[in-house]
């Protein structure tokens, strides 16, 4: 798993606003940039706060099984946490996750904290690409297909026709961050045992077989609307 991150990566990431606004500001014919920006970076986090606290609201009101009563300083730190990660995302349905992702964890208050925030962090980094090899493999295992050779699994995101920046530049980071940082997917040889010579090392990735781990099938399943 990936490791925590730390207090000065978090100092570093708040002082980036002030930083660039410091930087117009000295920069000469730049003093009306650097209100514009000021003004700018306000206006777009409080508003994305704004939307991602709605939508929380909205996810929980329809919850069957919400206890407000359960919520401790673990949930505030969660909220603090993720509205922090939604204010810095652009894109509205990356926020309309985070708003889910909250609700599920505040719903979910028995489930240990480090996981919680793991999640976080996990939807944090990943891209679209991540999230649908994780739905492809859900959705197989769902029709009883328990393992998916690696090589049907790109064919699946990219198509039989795949190029090789999409397989290599694409689908094996995606499916290494998946397997080997976050352990939200398990990977298994196809070979019987038998040596595989001959092959080129960045073609190994797809003599496996794929499957969803338990803790990635949580975190998919934390991202689900609430009912």
């Amino acid at each position: 798993m990936p490791a925590p991150e730390s207090q000065s990566e978090s100092m570093v990431l708040s002082s980036i606003g002030p930083l660039i606004r410091a930087a117009l500001s000295s920069t000469p014919f730049a003093g009306g940039v650097a209100a514009l920006w000021c003004e700018w970076d306000t206006s777009r986090r409080f508003k994305r706060v704004e939307s991602t606290v709605k939508e929380l609201g909205d996810e929980l009101s329809r919850s069957k099984t919400f206890d407000p009563s359960k919520l401790g300083e673990a949930e505030m730190q969660l909220l603090e946490d993720g509205l922090e990660r939604a204010a810095r995302e652009h894109r509205e349905a990356k926020r309309s996750m985070f708003a889910r992702l909250l609700a599920t964890n505040w719903v979910r208050t028995e489930t240990p904290f480090d996981e919680r925030l793991l999640f976080h962090r996990a939807l944090d980094e990943f891209d679209e690409v991540h999230l649908m090899l994780l739905h492809i493999l859900r959705d197989a295992h769902q029709k009883g297909e328990e393992l998916v050779q690696s090589k049907d699994l790109c064919a699946r995101a990219f198509g039989s026709d795949a190029d090789d920046q999409a397989k290599f530049g694409i689908f094996v980071p995606a499916l290494n961050k998946l397997a080997a940082e976050y352990g939200f997917v398990r990977r298994k040889a196809d070979s019987d045992g038998r040596l595989m010579l001959g092959i080129n090392p960045d073609g190994l990735v797809f003599h496996v077989n794929c499957l969803l781990a338990p803790l990635g099938r949580r975190f998919i399943e934390s991202l689900q609307p609430h009912a």
